[in-house]
């Protein structure tokens, strides 16, 4: 006996609809490929961000009709996360942002910037800033580049690498390929201690001790949003997700 498991499957709605039209056919495609005489094998889909109308889109397109199928949570609420919004001007973020990583957030760790920033293995305190652009003015690279730059003239210490999809005009699409690959490896590893990604990088990721996200703007859905910051906290430590 075995079942079809489709993890992350808010993403059967989110992007079946237009990226990713073939996740429409995954329910009908896989339990046909799957059937073993008479036997089809259930279907399990598993999702920690679906809101209801999301929800129902997912069982609309992989057929799970059963009023008995649905399996919730008691809460939906992760306690370990700390959920914080600061204001600025959107031509000053990259300053901000960087001054609030210096000057506000060890505190939030009971910590001076100097322990803050030094890598110590699983211990090192990681953090993704989720950014919408991947390449213009105010994209990703020249994000990724600045912060780089801010930290390594100003801040010792702390290191930054940068991973979204979409290659930048100065590189060759499978340097580029590469070069993020590097830079998730290196993230992984506590070789670096941020990332500056798009919605690009994360899913599916379960590095344990990211302990803050910061997003350089507003996500497309609240789904969106709480997958991207509830990358933070996977060994239900204090994390700090700012937007």
């Amino acid at each position: 006996v075995f079942a079809i498991a489709i993890d992350e499957a808010h993403c059967v709605s989110e992007w079946g609809h237009d990226f990713r039209p073939s996740y429409l056919n995954i329910g009908n495609l896989s339990r046909r490929l799957f059937k073993k005489g008479e036997y089809v094998p259930p279907l399990l889909a598993l999702t920690g961000t679906a809101s209801e109308a999301v929800l129902s889109d997912v069982q609309r397109d992989l057929n799970i009709s059963s009023p008995n199928a649905i399996i919730r949570p008691n809460t939906f609420d992760r306690t370990e996360l700390h959920f914080s919004i600061e204001t600025c001007e959107s031509t000053n973020k990259i300053i901000y942002i960087g001054n609030y990583i210096k000057n506000v957030l060890p505190g939030s760790f009971g910590q001076s910037y100097e322990d803050f920033s030094v890598r110590r293995g699983n211990e090192t305190i990681s953090g993704i800033v989720f950014t919408p652009y991947a390449t213009s003015k105010r994209g990703g690279h020249y994000f990724a580049d600045s912060l780089h730059y801010a930290f390594r003239n100003m801040f010792p210490e702390m290191g930054v690498g940068c991973y979204f999809s979409k290659v930048p005009g100065m590189y060759e699409e499978q340097a580029w390929k590469a070069t993020i690959r590097e830079y998730a490896k290196r993230f992984k590893n506590n070789e670096l201690n941020m990332l500056v990604a798009t919605k690009a990088y994360g899913m599916g990721i379960d590095k344990s001790n990211i302990r803050f996200t910061i997003h350089d703007g507003i996500p497309s859905s609240i789904e969106q949003y709480y997958q991207e910051a509830g990358r933070a906290g996977r060994d239900r430590r204090q994390s700090e997700c700012i937007l």
